[in-house]
């Protein structure tokens, strides 16, 4: 059993993340924050995820702290209880493995979407994966974007998102640092992994029916989960939700 941490704070992509990962039996939520330093806290304590999701921008502390607070955590309490385990870190492209080495490989939190060369990225998950392996993730969905710059008359942005591929995105009223993604749309899903060794098993929309009311949301959070969840493999939900999941099985 594979117990997982999720770290978002949005609580919609939170909620039906967790609907998406507990279809799979192997895979137990264990805990989930909309709070990146009350994960902290908790990983600090007794909280011991064998995996953590974690969204990239949050207020007050980004996923990559997250990430560098925990691994620094797992070693102090592996020191103490006198356990011999190596933590790791490296670039995605460049992965520290052996040749099939796993039976999964998780890229969520938009990771694809947020590294240099997603093709050089997902040949080196299939690189470390066993045959018949499986690939987990998520990306940002370009159609989200796209319909929010035309909307709001942002032609500019939207030409750039066609022609180059990339929004930069980022709160300046939170953190100085502008990250930029490279958002998929849905049709190209498949082909991305077909071209890198995997056969698509799986893809869902992640939060498709934004924009919430954050106080209707509250109250009646499991009602918009199941709604979200129901719709999630419609394939109409593709062109609208905030991001995408999917699942590819390496050949």
């Amino acid at each position: 059993m594979i117990n997982a941490m999720l770290v978002d704070d949005e609580t919609m992509a939170l909620e039906q993340l967790r609907y998406v990962l507990e279809q799979y039996r192997e895979i137990k939520v264990q805990a989930q924050f909309t709070d990146p330093l009350a994960a902290l806290q908790a990983l600090a304590g007794n909280l011991k995820p064998d995996v953590a999701f974690l969204d990239i921008e949050m207020p007050a502390i980004n996923g990559f702290l997250v990430a560098e607070e925990m691994l620094k955590v797992a070693s102090m309490k592996a020191e103490i209880a006198e356990l011999n385990v190596r933590f790791l870190r490296s670039n995605a492209d460049n992965l520290p493995f052996e040749g099939e080495s796993f039976d999964y490989v998780l890229a969520m939190g938009d990771l694809l979407s947020y590294v240099k060369d997603s093709t050089k990225v997902l040949k080196e998950a299939c690189r470390v994966l066993k045959k018949d392996g499986v690939l987990i993730a998520t990306v940002d969905n370009a159609w989200a974007f796209l319909q929010d710059f035309l909307s709001r008359g942002e032609y500019s942005m939207a030409k750039a998102l066609i022609e180059g591929g990339e929004v930069p995105i980022g709160d300046s009223s939170l953190s100085r640092k502008v990250f930029v993604t490279r958002p998929f749309f849905p049709g190209e899903v498949e082909f991305r992994l077909s071209e890198s060794g995997f056969d698509l098993i799986d893809t869902a929309s992640v939060v498709a029916f934004y924009p919430y009311d954050e106080r209707a949301l509250a109250s009646r959070i499991s009602a918009a989960a199941d709604w979200e969840y129901k719709y999630c493999r419609n394939r109409e939900t593709f062109a609208r939700s905030e991001h995408l999941f999917f699942c590819g099985r390496k050949r």
